[in-house]
């Protein structure tokens, strides 16, 4: 069978369904999307949600700290609305 045409009636199988290529497996769109969304779930839990062993801090919080620390925002710093740090952390991390 040819890329450019539809198989025959001799490539087809009794369920309708084409005889599987050599290379190619056959998978439904289900199978493919659950594999897919559980491997990216996995990794957004893993890279996003859990906290680190090391300081107990999850990345965005550890980003927050080290905007604030660079900003000089300590405990004894003047007074700073707390949007002025989310804007800098947005803008010097954020994609």
């Amino acid at each position: 069978m040819d890329d450019n045409t539809l198989p025959n009636d001799e490539e087809i199988l009794d369920n309708g369904v084409p005889e599987p290529v050599e290379g190619l497996e056959h998978r439904t769109v289900e199978d493919v999307m659950e594999y897919s969304f559980l491997r990216y779930s996995m990794s957004v839990i893993i890279d996003r949600a859990l906290p680190d062993v090391r300081d107990g801090l999850k990345p965005v919080h550890r980003r927050i700290l080290h905007t604030m620390n660079r900003d000089g925002l300590r405990a004894g710093a003047k007074f700073r609305k707390s949007a002025t740090v989310v804007g800098s952390v947005m803008g010097d991390f954020h994609p």
